[in-house]
């Protein structure tokens, strides 16, 4: 949950796991996930399945938007896997990536890539595509940058890509963005 009461002394964290019947299992986040003024920065949340023959867990990622930061969690447990970005905003792409205000994200599970919108009204405008089976916080990982970020081209250009869909019979990725008032088809490839 992005916004709502603090939860840090009824749970343990924003998010929150329930059964099928509707029952609270068990939450999570408070030691990972930021929250001030009133808002958690947590903006957007996606799971990543791995293809058949890796990992049969599935990775819950949680787009940060305070400090610039991609968590991925573990969906069965909550234990925090990995954390993306420095912990500052920023736009830099070496030594490590930095991210601004994260926004949303979403997966091509048959190739292992990871597309994260970082445009929230950040310092940021740009999607990066991911290598996930690589730290996310490694430049290695980098497959592509579009928008306006660190060594990427002119154009797409993004305002505040505020959202992004995977299409994987097109190979296309839907990049939402707040600030133009318009969805733009980029070739994932």
């Amino acid at each position: 949950s992005q916004r709502g009461k603090n939860l840090l002394g009824s749970t343990g964290g924003p998010v929150l796991v329930f059964s099928g019947d509707g029952d609270l299992k068990r939450s999570f986040g408070n030691d990972t996930v930021n929250y001030k003024n009133g808002t958690w920065g947590a903006h957007g949340l996606g799971i990543e399945f791995h293809p058949s023959g890796k990992s049969a867990e599935p990775h819950l990622w949680i787009y940060d938007m305070f400090v610039g930061s991609v968590l991925v969690h573990s969906s069965r447990t909550g234990e925090l896997l990995m954390r993306g970005g420095t912990g500052q905003q920023g736009s830099d792409i070496t030594p490590f990536l930095q991210y601004g205000n994260v926004a949303d994200g979403d997966f091509d599970d048959g190739r292992s890539i990871a597309y994260v919108a970082g445009g929230d009204g950040g310092v940021n405008n740009r999607v990066v595509a991911l290598d996930a089976t690589k730290h996310i916080n490694d430049p290695e990982a980098v497959l592509w940058v579009a928008g306006n970020g660190a060594s990427s081209p002119p154009d797409p250009h993004f305002s505040s890509p505020h959202s992004v869909c995977f299409h994987a019979r097109t190979r296309s990725l839907f990049v939402a963005d707040r600030e133009m008032n318009r969805t733009q088809i980029l070739s994932a490839e």
